[in-house]
């Protein structure tokens, strides 16, 4: 096997059949906003639906003005603080599911783009799509569903582990390993080869762009190279797709940058423009790689206490105590408690008082909390070292570094919870 046109269907396949039994009108009103083959969910549904108004407009009939307005309006369609807490209603949903079924070939296209991003993943773990093809289509499937615990997967068994050994190692994860069954479905699906049942849908039908000068195809669509068509977020990563067809995958760098990795049509590697981001150094206290992992993500999140807050990569935007747990939980893999009332009754206390800290207590990444008003906890941020903190606060992006001593003379009272 080979990682080619049908692999990727191959790939489609193996999650779209876990996520969704292959099926492409699939809603879940469980959930917030949650459509298609590949159960898109929250902001990456509502793009999925805004490129099928925009690439085939003809196929959006009888859905409600409730949801179309949400996806047309600037406003709403860009806060990602909404859509992950916007639920479909059934009058919605119905004929939505009609528009759905009406464009296979756009999810087919947003699918494959996807692979495109977790193909990156594989890459940087060491994994190879044309020598170990089987196994890359697997860590997929893996990265779908998580991709902190996929990449502990291939650190565990190695890059070069083929499929059965990544899906025994797999089935001993302790989160991956709770769904045996989709997991045996998925690698059941890879190693039959059979791709049968994706695409088949009607193509989307052609809406004429605006030509602003350049070259204009038979179907009215500019294909002048540069121009974006849309910016779109794919797990831990940023789709820029252009008009004439190809798609740029820039990666954060932890700064607030976003770095072109790779361009998924041309094939071609771009040169990185600033420093990748930092790894914390797995030989070095486990206090110290709480603050590596902080201080490599400055000014990366936005603020918001959605409901997607503790899992910040999913669209980009944690809090306070979101940030920690996610921290916590990705590099000590222990649980702290999912908010500051949790987390500030968990750990041992290692201070508390007002108006000044001894420093000489504590180490990094031990918790400070911090009562502003008199009401008990408000927030929590982490000891860095040095006379700083660091933390997301909002309402800017964050997580930020701030001095220690003013934070502490400006709150009503403080405690030190200590977790490692």
């Amino acid at each position: 096997m080979t990682y080619d046109s049908e692999a990727k269907k191959l790939a489609v396949k193996a999650i779209g059949t876990v996520e969704s039994n292959l099926n492409y009108r699939s809603i879940n009103y469980n959930d917030p906003i949650t459509v298609g083959i590949m159960q898109w969910y929250g902001v990456r549904a509502a793009e999925i639906l805004y490129r099928i108004i925009n690439e085939n407009a003809a196929s959006w009939v009888g859905v409600p003005d409730t949801l179309t307005h949400d996806l047309t309006d600037t406003i709403i369609f860009n806060d990602s603080t909404y859509w992950p807490n916007r639920y479909l209603t059934q009058a919605e949903g119905e004929p939505l599911r009609t528009v759905l079924d009406n464009n296979h070939a756009i999810q087919d296209d947003q699918a494959t783009q996807d692979l495109g991003a977790y193909l990156v993943a594989a890459q940087k773990a060491g994994m190879s799509e044309n020598t170990n093809t089987q196994g890359v289509l697997f860590f997929f499937v893996m990265y779908h569903q998580s991709p902190r615990r996929a990449l502990g997967v291939i650190a565990s068994a190695g890059p070069l582990s083929d499929i059965d050994r990544l899906y025994a190692v797999c089935l001993n994860e302790p989160v991956l390993g709770q769904y045996r069954t989709r997991y045996t479905t998925a690698r059941d699906i890879i190693k039959s080869g059979n791709t049968s049942g994706v695409g088949g849908g009607p193509d989307p039908v052609p809406v004429p762009v605006p030509d602003p000068g350049g070259n204009t195809g038979s179907t009215g669509q500019t294909k002048t190279p540069g121009v974006v068509k849309y910016v779109q977020s794919v797990a831990d990563q940023v789709h820029i797709r252009f008009v004439d067809g190809h798609t740029v995958i820039a990666v954060p760098n932890g700064r607030g940058w976003w770095i072109p990795s790779s361009d998924v049509t041309a094939g071609a590697p771009v040169p990185p423009i600033v420093p990748p981001v930092v790894v914390p150094d797995p030989g070095s206290p486990i206090g110290a790689q709480l603050v590596a992992w902080m201080l490599a993500r400055l000014d990366l999140f936005a603020y918001s206490q959605g409901a997607s807050r503790l899992l910040p990569y999913k669209n980009m935007y944690t809090d306070c105590s979101g940030l920690v747990h996610y921290c916590y939980s990705e590099v000590a893999g222990i649980e702290i408690g999912t908010y500051t009332g949790n987390q500030y009754s968990q750990g041992t206390l290692v201070a508390e008082g007002s108006g000044t800290l001894d420093e000489s207590l504590l180490q990094l990444g031990d918790l400070i909390f911090f009562d502003w008003k008199g009401g008990g906890v408000d927030h929590v941020d982490m000891y860095s070292g040095n006379g700083n903190c660091v933390g997301h606060g909002g309402p800017d992006a964050g997580p930020n570094v701030k001095a220690l001593a003013p934070r502490i003379g400006a709150s009503v009272y403080h405690w030190v919870r200590r977790h490692v």
